[in-house]
């Protein structure tokens, strides 16, 4: 059975500044480097920032000198390795699943697994500007982070233990589960590149003022916001109601039906 934490999707401008070439600067401005802040993600999650991997270049003070928005995103998803014991009576009360159907299992479908994922969205933007004066050109933001599931444990009823055909076949449960979001993770990395790709195209340098700037870019944040929420929220949709149909109290029976005809009966509650 899946534990997940919910998404919270995030992301954040940061500008640029820098005179005109071969101007004297204004007050208040001058050359700044570039930066990438992201903010977002969730309560397991490290809030990333920093420099960036490669420092994009100065915009000059037409808007024909912007460079061209990117998206640079890579998935969160590893791999899981290994499991740690827990005792039933703790699986049994977490409380922290999503489900989509909390009706499909009963009384009699018993806790042996979890597996804990989190939702993940670091994702940040930089966004040249060029000042000269008060007259300032915003140019369409860069787009980089992180998007998807992040896996942190598996985790298997301690009564298990020295029964290794049913922790196998516990195991092998939970990491049916992990494909699940593995496989959503790789749907839905491709399509919000595109979304981003499509928004950002749409968008032109602007000419404007110091204040108009600040304005231009919290209008592109929010924006930016709405495209990747979108995507977060139909992937975490899509992906509980797949969950979800894992872990039905028939497919449970039937699992269970199966791991005693192959491993005998299940072993006592610890």
């Amino acid at each position: 059975m899946p534990l997940r934490a919910p998404i919270v999707a995030g992301v954040a401008l940061l500008a640029l500044a820098a005179a005109a070439a071969g101007a004297d600067p204004a007050p208040g401005t001058g050359s700044e480097p570039a930066g990438f802040d992201a903010v977002g993600g969730n309560p397991r999650a490290v809030v990333e920032s920093g420099p960036g991997a490669e420092q994009p270049p100065h915009a000059g003070e037409r808007p024909e000198d912007c460079p061209p928005p990117t998206v640079s995103l890579r998935g969160a998803w590893r791999p899981p390795t290994g499991h740690e014991w827990t005792s039933r009576a703790a699986l049994e009360a977490s409380t922290t699943h999503r489900s989509a159907n909390p009706g499909a299992r009963g009384a009699a479908f018993e806790t042996l697994g979890h597996i804990e994922v989190a939702s993940v969205s670091r994702i940040g933007t930089r966004s040249a500007l060029r000042c000269r004066g008060e007259r300032c050109v915003v140019c369409p933001p860069e787009v980089e982070g992180v998007f998807g599931y992040e896996f942190h444990r598996i985790l298997l009823a301690r009564d298990l233990e020295g029964a290794e055909c049913h922790r196998q076949a516990a195991l092998a449960h939970e990491r049916l589960h992990a494909d699940l979001y593995a496989a959503a993770e790789r749907r839905f990395l491709p399509r919000l590149r595109a979304d981003l790709r499509v928004h950002l195209a749409r968008l032109t340098p602007v000419t404007t003022d110091r204040a108009g700037a600040e304005e231009v870019q919290a209008r592109w944040q929010a924006a930016l916001e709405r495209v990747i929420g979108a995507a977060a929220e139909q992937m975490d949709r899509e992906t509980d109601a797949q969950q979800d149909r894992l872990d039905t109290e028939t497919a449970y029976r039937r699992w269970s039906a199966e791991t005693e005809a192959r491993c005998g009966p299940f072993p006592a509650r610890d």
